[in-house]
């Protein structure tokens, strides 16, 4: 591979501070780097819908994990809109920026993040992120970032045999991260499948992992309480019996047309342990967002 020269530059914050922040206050835990890799990408995939250029190849996420990559690494690609090189430079060098809040409107309520902050979850399990993204139209160019706090643009030439070529011929992104040391089991298959199961099964999105076993699909499933009037008692049941680790007394549909809310409540067959209180599971547009959330109702 061949490039032109990239001049490596510095974060405008420290960034070991704000990673130790992450992880210590945001974030809680390294688990969320997946989550936040398919937000990213299904915000991607929601902008260039919306502007009606959007490829239904399949799929449009992939996530291959670092024990079946060919160079050890944990790749994360979409079929979104991408990224040029002035986008790169600009979302991605200062942190709290985003494309979604300043391009493509103010706090839209369509997307799911916000991308600057959320690529930088990576760094929880990761000393370097490398994307490589076009828009349509433009060129490929490549953002890598370092956890001791540099950063580089540049415009690289893709051999023909690398993968990310084919996968980029159109518009789309490309997010490859370095195992760190002490965090190579959360870039494994296995890890990254249960992970992105638990957040994105219910994205509309086909998303993709790539095993030691296959491509295994982990979205496209309908929430529950949106299934059709026969099999929704049932599904909830299930649900919660599988998601929640409890046979529910009794499941309620819910909605709040006013809030846009929809979901369900499972109510306990037995007395709750002061140990063990209620939560609740929030989800957003599809994306698990809180696990074991209280005080909701």
């Amino acid at each position: 591979m061949t490039s032109t020269e990239a001049t490596d530059r510095t974060f405008q914050v420290d960034l070991r501070g704000i990673v130790d922040l992450l992880s210590r206050h945001l974030y809680s835990g390294p688990r969320v780097f997946v989550r936040e890799l398919l937000q990213n990408a299904v915000d991607a995939l929601t902008v260039r819908e919306q502007a009606g250029d959007m490829a239904h190849d399949a799929p449009a996420v992939l996530l291959i994990g670092s024990d079946v990559s060919a160079d050890g690494r944990l790749h994360c690609a979409d079929r979104g809109l991408g990224l040029d090189q002035a986008d790169a430079e600009s979302f991605l060098a200062t942190i709290g920026r985003s494309s979604k809040r300043d391009t493509l409107g103010f706090a839209r309520s369509d997307l799911l993040g916000q991308f600057g902050i959320g690529l930088l979850s990576c760094f929880l399990v990761s000393d370097e992120i490398e994307m490589v993204s076009r828009r349509a139209g433009g060129q490929v160019v490549r953002w890598r970032g370092r956890a001791d706090g540099t950063w580089g643009v540049d415009v690289p030439e893709l051999a023909a045999d690398d993968p990310r070529a084919a996968w980029l011929a159109e518009a789309g992104t490309w997010v490859s991260l370095t195992p760190r040391h002490d965090a190579e089991e959360w870039l494994t298959s296995d890890t990254v499948t249960r992970l992105a199961r638990s957040y994105g099964r219910h994205l509309p999105h086909m998303i993709v992992c790539r095993t030691q076993r296959g491509d295994e699909l982990v979205s496209a499933q309908p929430l529950p309480w949106l299934v059709e009037d026969r099999h929704r008692v049932r599904a909830m049941s299930d649900y919660a019996a599988e998601h929640l680790g409890f046979e529910p007394f009794a499941v309620i549909p819910l909605a709040v047309p006013q809030a846009g809310l929809t979901g369900m409540a499972a109510v306990f067959g037995h007395r709750v342990p002061a140990v063990r209180p209620p939560g609740s599971q929030v989800t957003i547009k599809g994306m698990l967002v809180g696990d074991g959330v209280g005080d909701l109702a």
